[in-house]
């Protein structure tokens, strides 16, 4: 669960299920993992997902971004 919760702090949970299965592990089913299995994971173990995270660290989507400058969002992009 520990190199779960340190993959999700850079990746989505597709790619955590992508950078998992690439260091060789499995599901205990010995399934390659998923990102429906990563997201089953992660709520059983209540780790937030990796928006949460950047949430958490005070990022902002490209619309409040927009919004707190006063712009388009087409302008941040």
């Amino acid at each position: 669960m520990a190199h779960l919760d340190q993959l999700l702090n850079d990746y989505t949970d597709a790619e955590t299920a992508e950078q998992l299965n690439r260091a060789g592990h499995r599901t205990g089913t010995r399934q390659p993992f998923t990102r429906i299995i990563v997201i089953q994971l992660r709520q059983a173990h209540q780790l937030p997902s990796r928006r949460d995270r950047l949430r958490a660290a005070g990022m902002l989507t490209v619309e409040e971004m927009a919004q707190r400058l006063g712009v388009h969002p087409s302008t941040i992009k």
